[in-house]
């Protein structure tokens, strides 16, 4: 089975079917198949990234079918996945011990790059309390023009939503400077129509998330900009989850009961890559 190992990674990274790879391979579809379930019942090799040089990392998480959650850890210098957590929910609960035995096994980041998910931003700083968390900007401009809509319907939101878009253009502290000052303008002109929204309003109460999501997230907003070595966004494993996603769908029959076998196997080959 060693040899044609080949053709279970292909059918892991690549998408490929057992029908494909039959014909591929010259070997009967049959042949494939217990291929492909030989190696599934297998565990991949256990990952290898050493966690005293992963430094400056990446966390996200995702789900399939609104029901398993795969959260992951990747080491943004070397692009290595380091540790993955499978949980029903991103939370304090599903991550507070897997980041206790990280940090037993020798983990020290200096910085993680994240979305806004306080509960696990808490079990992180607890574990690591110096750790330096850069919340992810990409989040931030994506979830704020979300809660503004498409087409705002007061001045106060529209001005609110341009002062957000321009969170991607933020390369320098001088840049930082005057977006910060463009922020505070806007919430002392607003002052009074600010205290006078309603929170169970739903246009008005999607205004106060997205003004209260900037004055939350402002200081771990800008870490990238003084330590360069610092990712802004957690966009990279975004890609990673949207490749892997693509080429789960691909296998439409493949049972519930194996969807972590399939993602463990998944990133062992991706960090052999």
């Amino acid at each position: 089975m060693c040899n044609q190992k080949i053709w279970f990674k292909r059918w892991i990274t690549e998408g490929y079917s057992v029908r494909q790879l039959s014909k591929q391979s010259g070997l009967s579809l049959k042949k494939m198949k217990e291929i492909k379930s030989y190696w599934m019942s297998q565990e991949p090799p256990t990952l290898t990234t050493s966690f005293e040089t992963a430094r400056y990392l990446i966390f996200d998480a995702t789900y399939f079918n609104h029901e398993r959650c795969v959260m992951v850890i990747r080491d943004s210098e070397s692009r290595k996945v380091i540790s993955t957590q499978y949980a029903v929910r991103e939370d304090y609960a599903h991550t507070i011990d897997w980041f206790r035995y990280l940090q037993r096994q020798g983990l020290t980041p200096y910085s993680v790059t994240m979305d806004g998910q306080l509960k696990v931003i808490r079990a992180m700083t607890e574990v690591w309390s110096a750790c330096i968390i850069q919340r992810c900007t990409y989040h931030i401009q994506q979830q704020g023009e979300s809660w503004l809509r498409r087409y705002p319907k007061t001045q106060l939101a529209r001005d609110l939503k341009s002062i957000i878009h321009k969170l991607s253009s933020i390369d320098t502290e001088h840049d930082r400077d005057i977006w910060h000052e463009l922020f505070l303008s806007w919430r002392a002109f607003y002052s009074q129509q600010l205290q006078l929204l309603n929170p169970k309003d739903a246009i008005e109460g999607d205004t106060i998330h997205a003004y209260r999501v900037i004055e939350n997230a402002y200081p771990n907003m800008f870490h990238y900009l003084t330590e360069k070595r610092v990712p802004r966004t957690s966009n990279a494993l975004e890609g990673y989850f949207s490749h892997l996603k693509r080429l789960y769908r691909n296998h439409a029959g493949l049972r519930k009961i194996h969807l972590n076998q399939y993602l463990s196997w998944y990133i062992f080959f991706k960090n052999m890559s």
